[in-house]
């Protein structure tokens, strides 16, 4: 990846809100965590209780903005379209390896 795009996409995650920033980053913390090749987000149907155990942590996190409703379904988005970008992105490379 060049710096220019890296750069580009760090001032594109910047004008998100404090708040967005913040549980962006808790997402991502926890989804590295995820990261390894049996990991539920990667199943073919990821398993909903496990998904709903990773929002409680996410919630728990000494650093998760509030307890309001509209931040829980903000990270509840945000954490659904994290996985599917890394679906996306383990699968394409996984075909790439099988070519």
């Amino acid at each position: 990846m060049n710096n220019n795009f890296t750069m580009t996409n760090d001032y594109i995650l910047f004008l998100l809100p404090v708040d967005a920033r913040t549980i962006k980053e808790i997402i991502n913390e926890k989804l590295d965590m995820l990261e390894y090749q049996d990991s539920y987000i990667y199943h073919e149907y990821p398993d909903k209780n496990e998904l709903l155990r990773t929002l409680e942590e996410i919630y728990s996190s000494p650093i998760f903005p509030t307890s309001h409703a509209s931040l829980r379904d903000l990270a509840h988005t945000m954490l659904v379209y994290e996985i599917l970008d890394r679906r996306n992105r383990y699968f394409n490379i996984i075909s790439n390896f099988e070519e």
